[in-house]
Formats: C-alpha cells, structure tokens, sequence
C-alpha cells in the first residue's frame, strides 16, 4: 500500500465538489480539512471561547456550537447550488444567507453535508462514485 494513494488529495477536487443529497439536486462543496486553511483558521477562532468553556468543566450550549458549525460551514465550504428550492417549492437563489437558513432549517441536510465535505475519499484521485460526488 502506497501512503500516496491512501492519504494524497487531487488540489483541483479539494476547491469544490458537487454532492447529490437527492436526485437531480447538487451541492458544491469545499473540503473542511487538508489545504481548505480559512475553513481551518476561522474554526479555530470562533470555537475557542467553548473549548476553554468545555475544558474547566462548564457545560456547552450545543446550539450554539451548531450555528457556530453551520456559519463556518457557508462561509468557507459551501460554494453554490443547483435545483434547492423553499418550502412552497420556489427556486431558492444560492447566497449565504439562503444556506446559512437551509442548513438551520435542516440540519440533516447540514450533517450529510459536512460528512461529505469532511470525507477525504472524495477528494481523492480515485473514481468517482456514481450519484456520490462529482467533480465541480
């Protein structure tokens, strides 16, 4: 086994996939982890003040650290969509205000997403799966 081939990443697939939750509707996505460093940084900062919290033994306010989660996760993971529409069935325009109340309204949606984004064998340069992930 080549450690090249377990853990190298195609650079090109690591600045955005296209994931299909359902049929016919994609999300492109950056990867959480590896050369996505703003991802990283911004994470790093804004969930200090919990970890601190966390490590002298106070309890965290998981909501918190939910919608904490899903802002990083618009801002610097989510880069467009094709064929998301409202609850009434309406074209929803990509922005990051429409995700970050998508991913709010949905946080299955939001955890399928980010497992993706976080799965380091879609952004290998191995096939794809079909119906899994596609190149951007």
């Amino acid at each position: 086994m080549n450690l090249y081939s377990e853990f190298g990443t195609n650079k090109s697939k690591e600045e955005g996939i296209k994931v299909e939750p359902m049929p016919g509707i994609f999300f492109t996505i950056k990867r959480t982890g590896g050369s996505n460093k703003q991802y990283s940084e911004a994470a790093t900062r804004k969930l200090q003040p919990f970890v601190k919290k966390f490590n002298s033994g106070k309890s965290i306010p998981l909501d918190d650290v939910q919608k904490i989660n899903i802002e990083l996760f618009t801002e610097y993971c989510m880069l467009d969509w094709e064929n998301v529409t409202d609850r009434s069935g309406n074209q929803l325009p990509f922005t990051k205000d429409n995700a970050k109340k998508l991913l709010q309204d949905l946080p299955e949606l939001y955890s399928f997403l980010s497992d993706e984004a976080g799965n380091l064998d879609n952004f290998k340069d191995t096939e794809e799966i079909a119906g899994k992930s596609l190149p951007a």
